[in-house]
């Protein structure tokens, strides 16, 4: 693919750009990419991810930390953009939390529930709620309330 706005040279790099709901996309070459001052990050000896990552303390050193589940190291994550498996999140949290913070502004993910997660989690509310209210009435020996109780609460769980 050409370069958007050279039109002369391979494109390398894709910028995406949203400003106020309105999404631009262009593909570019490297050269265009640092002439657009999006680039000091695309330079032909490192690329975007290791920039990002370049911030977060100091110039990718090598290092001998490795993921126990997949075998990637901090430094391929870096080199590829790529996070080799969830427990790299874990095992590299320290280098990673400046880097996604910098690109998604947090780290929690805030966002939809899968459908009918917002009835399980009222259910499992209601559901707490009963069983305290039991152990309660079995406490002050109210035995009529609390079969009641215990029936309401089969009920929602069968």
């Amino acid at each position: 693919m050409l370069c958007d706005k050279c039109k002369k040279r391979n494109a390398t790099v894709l910028y995406k750009q949203t400003v106020n709901g309105v999404s631009e996309q262009m593909a570019l070459c490297s050269e265009c990419a640092n002439q657009m001052s999006i680039g000091g990050l695309f330079d032909d000896d490192f690329n975007f991810f290791g920039s990002l990552f370049k911030g977060s303390g100091s110039a990718l050193p090598s290092e001998d930390k490795v993921c126990t589940l997949c075998g990637s190291t901090f430094e391929q994550i870096a080199r590829d953009g790529k996070v080799g498996c969830a427990k790299c999140y874990e095992i590299f949290e320290d280098r990673l939390r400046p880097s996604i913070e910098r690109l998604h502004g947090r780290v929690e993910h805030i966002g939809r529930k899968p459908k009918g997660s917002v009835q399980r989690d009222e259910k499992q509310e209601k559901l707490k709620e009963l069983k305290e209210q039991l152990a309660a009435s079995i406490e002050k020996e109210n035995f009529e309330e609390a079969a009641k109780l215990r029936d309401e609460i089969r009920g929602l769980e069968g």
